[in-house]
């Protein structure tokens, strides 16, 4: 639906925070553009330093900030050793986030599993861990995902069971089919017998607070290339006459290591860098000129190049 006030002027609460504390990525996942990507070429630690500033800032910009925190962004956030302390600051500055983490578990282990739960008990298992798990056996994930199948399971298992029977929400994610469904990685029934036998394993007594979940995947904004697959590049037209909006620029920001702005979780080539909140605040990110050009031309208000991120978006908010 096509907005007929300004957008950037929609709201001042943050529905989703969306940070990247390190550029990598442990897994090379054939969906994925990470690989092929400038995040992968460079490590990009982001400081304690920027790290505290975007969370005095955003609790500055939206004092009571209810909203989605997610740290991680087009990276896998177990790259960063210290993860757990960033969340644990996390929750002292900010007023009561819904914490998101999603791991493709290779390199967690039984302590950072135990800390995990800890600091989501403290704050009454408020949030949700989506586990990446692309496959139906240990060559389909391991030839999808290149991970070590035998330690991501064994801490997919621990997981499960060291929160069985809590109310943290937990979904664990395989991809089946592409978007368009012309592209078929898995059988689905495959996936989903493999995933009951995974939970039987585990031996858990609340089977019905994991939500097993055999997903779409979709072009990255036609970043993904697979052998077979072929889509439309363009898939829509934006202009003054063919109106677009997508949730990613109602309430939500973006920041990369480096702490640029970008405008949504496609942007593997940073092809759209908005701010840098190195040298700004969150609060003057979305009053700035550059937030409110991406608006437009998202939006369809300004023109855009015939190759705009959006115009190449299979999946519309992620």
């Amino acid at each position: 639906m096509y907005h007929k006030f300004i957008p950037w002027l929609k709201t001042r609460k943050l529905n989703l925070v969306q940070i990247q504390t390190i550029s990598s990525c442990n897994a090379k996942c054939i969906v994925c553009p990470h690989k092929d990507s400038p995040f992968a070429k460079e490590r990009i630690y982001m400081s304690d330093k920027l790290y505290s500033k975007i969370l005095d800032d955003i609790a500055d910009y939206d004092r009571d900030f209810t909203g989605k925190f997610a740290p991680y962004l087009m990276n896998e956030p177990f790259m960063d050793k210290n993860i757990l302390r960033r969340i644990e600051e996390m929750y002292d500055k900010l007023y009561n986030p819904y914490l998101e983490i999603s791991s493709n578990m290779e390199l967690l282990n039984k302590q950072k599993i135990d800390k995990l739960y800890s600091i989501f008990e403290k704050h009454d298992f408020y949030g949700k861990f989506t586990i990446s798990h692309h496959g139906y056996d240990k060559e389909s994930v391991e030839r999808i995902m290149g991970i070590n199948y035998d330690k991501a399971k064994e801490n997919i298992i621990y997981l499960l069971q060291k929160f069985d029977g809590t109310k943290l929400k937990i979904t664990i994610q395989d991809i089946s089919y592409s978007f368009d469904m012309k592209y078929e990685l898995n059988r689905r029934r495959k996936v989903i017998n493999y995933l009951e036998k995974l939970l039987d394993e585990s031996k858990i007594l609340h089977k019905e607070n994991i939500i097993r979940d055999p997903k779409i995947f979709h072009n990255r904004a036609a970043n993904v290339k697979l052998d077979g697959w072929n889509y439309n590049t363009i898939v829509r037209k934006i202009d003054i006459n063919h109106p677009f909006d997508c949730i990613r620029i109602h309430g939500c920001l973006h920041v990369l290591s480096t702490g640029e702005t970008t405008v949504c979780c496609m942007d593997y080539f940073k092809e759209e860098i908005i701010t840098n909140l190195n040298n700004i605040s969150v609060r003057e990110h979305f009053n700035s000129e550059n937030w409110k050009d991406i608006v437009d031309r998202v939006t369809g208000r300004k023109e855009s190049s015939d190759n705009f991120i959006c115009k190449r978006c299979m999946s519309p908010g992620g």
